[in-house]
């Protein structure tokens, strides 16, 4: 097949990619405690936060997974004692930030600076305890979703703001559990008794925002809104619990307000959806506090079960590897999963190879380890080609700065190879 053809046949193989995939759920490691966050540092690199001194390495070696539980002299930098390690961040790939789970504000901020090989005391979150999310659109913008309030920082953490100017609608809720950051600048945030807002951060310099409520439907209203994604700039999604139908509990948006999207096999009684991610525009998954797990080749549209599931406990978080659409990382009550897209055949017949891109999402600059001249393309979703340039063998960064926010694939190109990947661009 002739490169250019390759190249057009690339946008039809996402629309056959879900038929020809299946899907694999294995377990990574067991825990004897819940496991909350997985936050990479690199394609194969990554940590993951959970409950009673639960603090995980995860290393991918050739195709496989490894979680190795860190030891005793590690979790003493925390001080002594149990720790529950809930919200975490990694700013880029050697400073992060944690939050340690406390009973009595304020909430203490650990950060390191050398990708997690050490943490040292940081901050305090003062009138917080319990951070349930902690997330930085740069180095010095943030956000804190706590058990007694919202925070936000202005100076990388150093200090925090508790929101005062929340919607009169909301009462007296002030449990908040996740957040999204999206690139136009507004701030989405989930909420326990099943309210969600959301602000206007000034292209992220305000500390104090406008909050709006965003009118969730009624049968949400008795129960949290666990999660909060968007699949593309404009398409918006939040969880959670529908009390009246369960199979309900999904909400989209689009730009014209909430409205539900049915989860056909999502019907046992209480089954909330506690998290969901999308890999593509196209590609997602859901998680339940039943430990199913719920698949969209369609852009959402429909939502088929992954069956048989070795999860048999309630699902906090999903992580896609970055860089790897076939990857993605479960964590639950009792472990870490991963999910295996398993490739059947022609993904090889259409690129020569994968393509690795780092960091994912990026604010401008992506590093791409090329092994021979290329050419290399920037399109969008409809296959606009935003940018076009030819560059070396080997390590090369690439500047994506003078193009929109938004979600682009990367084409690489040669007469005898060709490589696809897709990135996010964060400014």
């Amino acid at each position: 097949m002739k490169i250019f053809q390759k190249i057009a046949f690339v946008f039809l193989s996402i629309c056959l990619y879900s038929h020809l995939h299946a899907q694999d759920i294995t377990l990574i490691k067991s825990t004897a405690d819940k496991v909350y966050y997985t936050e990479f540092i690199s394609p194969t690199e990554a940590w993951i936060a959970g409950g009673s001194n639960t603090f995980l390495k995860l290393i991918k070696s050739g195709n496989t997974w490894n979680a190795t539980q860190q030891s005793a002299s590690f979790l003493q930098q925390f001080g002594s004692g149990v720790h529950d390690f809930r919200g975490m961040d990694f700013i880029d790939a050697n400073t992060g930030l944690i939050a340690l789970d406390v009973d009595v504000a304020p909430a203490p901020i650990y950060k390191s600076t050398n990708g997690g090989v050490s943490w040292l005391p940081f901050s305090q979150v003062f009138g917080a305890r319990r951070i349930n999310m902690l997330k930085f659109y740069n180095a010095s913008y943030g956000v804190a979703c706590s058990h007694t309030g919202l925070f936000i920082t202005l100076n990388g953490g150093t200090s925090w703001t508790k929101q005062t100017n929340l919607p009169p609608s909301i009462g007296t809720s002030d449990k908040f559990y996740h957040c999204y950051l999206h690139p136009d600048g507004t701030i989405y945030v989930t909420m326990e008794d099943g309210f969600s807002i959301h602000g206007n951060s000034g292209a992220y310099t305000l500390n104090n925002l406008a909050w709006i409520d965003d009118g969730i439907p009624a049968g949400f209203q008795s129960e949290p809104i666990k999660d909060v994604y968007f699949s593309e700039l404009n398409v918006g999604w939040i969880c959670g619990l529908d009390t009246v139908d369960t199979r309900y509990s999904l909400m989209k948006n689009t730009g014209s307000g909430w409205s539900p999207v049915m989860v056909p096999q999502n019907t046992q009684p209480n089954s909330r959806l506690n998290s969901i991610l999308f890999q593509d525009p196209q590609h997602g998954y859901l998680g339940n506090n039943l430990g199913e797990v719920f698949r969209t080749a369609d852009a959402g549209d429909s939502w088929t079960l992954i069956s048989p599931s070795p999860i048999q406990q309630p699902i906090n978080n999903m992580s896609a590897v970055p860089g790897n659409i076939n990857e993605s990382i479960v964590t639950c009550d009792n472990g870490v999963f991963l999910i295996l897209d398993t490739n059947t055949g022609i993904e090889d017949e259409i690129l020569t190879h994968k393509l690795t891109i780092f960091p994912n999402p990026t604010n401008g600059y992506v590093h791409l380890d090329l092994t021979r001249p290329s050419r290399v393309k920037v399109v969008n979703s409809v296959g606009t080609v935003l940018m076009e340039t030819n560059v070396n063998a080997g390590s090369q960064l690439l500047d994506l700065h003078s193009i929109p926010d938004g979600l682009y694939h990367v084409l690489i190109y040669g007469d005898d190879h060709f490589a696809a990947g897709k990135v996010i661009l964060k400014k």
